[in-house]
């Protein structure tokens, strides 16, 4: 029996699209979680080049992406006044692996007197798409930025309200972004509540120091992440720190896009599920909003994993 001829490389130069992307953003972004035996670009060595000649390109597979962005909301460290809706830090009884509180129960004041209070922001709606996001900035009373970040869950499987409300027959999917959903919920404030409610998921908060104005969010892969190159994945399919090509029509365009793996989702599930970091502000937040578009998803393998 004659052995199968081994498959023949595949250059990322070969990629449509290739050459117009940026790849000196996509070299820094990747060098932030590269690990000690990935390759590295020698001195002098171009980005691009560097990619091409030190990754094959694996197989393509279709799928859907989102994005998601770091909002900025108003915020105090005291309940006072408007500020009425707390972010919560991890409580130190959360049960591992189990579940705990759900929505619910800590909105209806489960957790309130155990000093756990880390913000107090002046919208519900806005602290329940924190929870989506995971990251944010909140702007104090006296002009100073806080930055939040996931600090762990409940335990309870995400629901998407969106999904809800098509189901029931109240929103056709096409009508599903961010500020609709938010339309939504702010038009009936008692139907509302009751919507976020059903999603039992809850994530809890811890302050993140150290980061400049400048710099993106801290990802699951704990280093800031950088827009339009970070994407959250399924680490069970793309571990942290790996390399995807992206295409996706409305978004990409015809060219594609080199992103790097350093973040995860709740909702984030399945080899071909990603969700795009846009970066910060109200422009990458209606950008996000509108963002689920189908995607080609192509992994780029470093050329020492061919050597086997």
């Amino acid at each position: 029996m004659t052995a199968a001829a081994p498959r023949a490389r595949r250059s990322p130069a070969d990629l449509a699209g290739w050459n117009d992307d940026d790849h000196q953003s996509a070299l820094t972004a990747y060098l932030k979680t590269a690990t000690p035996d990935a390759p590295r670009p020698s001195p002098g060595q171009s980005a691009a080049y560097f990619f091409a000649s030190a990754f094959t390109v694996g197989d393509a597979g279709e799928g859907l992406m989102t994005a998601y962005f770091e909002p900025e909301l108003r915020g105090s460290l005291t309940q006072t006044g408007l500020y009425q809706h707390p972010l919560y830090r991890l409580p130190p009884d959360i049960p591992g692996q189990r579940r705990y509180l759900d929505r619910a129960a800590i909105d209806d004041g489960a957790l309130k007197g155990k000093g756990l209070e880390l913000v107090w922001l002046d919208d519900p709606v806005e602290a329940f798409f924190l929870h989506i996001q995971g990251s944010g900035r909140i702007r104090l009373p006296d002009g100073k930025v806080l930055r939040v970040g996931y600090a762990g869950k409940n335990g309870h499987p995400y629901q998407s309200i969106g999904r809800i409300l098509v189901d029931r027959g109240v929103m056709r999917l096409e009508d599903v972004t961010a500020e609709g959903l938010k339309a939504w919920l702010r038009a009936d404030p008692v139907a509302g509540a009751a919507l976020m409610r059903e999603n039992a998921s809850y994530v809890f908060f811890a302050e993140r120091q150290g980061l400049t104005p400048e710099d993106g969010p801290i990802g699951t892969a704990q280093v800031p992440l950088t827009a339009l190159k970070s994407v959250a994945v399924d680490a069970g399919h793309h571990p942290l720190g790996s390399l995807l090509w992206l295409r996706a029509d409305d978004v990409t365009e015809a060219r594609g896009v080199l992103v790097v793996a350093q973040d995860t989702g709740g909702a984030i599930k399945g080899a071909h599920r990603i969700d795009l970091f846009l970066g910060a502000g109200p422009d990458a937040g209606r950008r996000a909003g509108e963002i689920c578009a189908e995607v080609q998803v192509t992994p780029l393998i470093p050329q020492m994993a061919d050597r086997t």
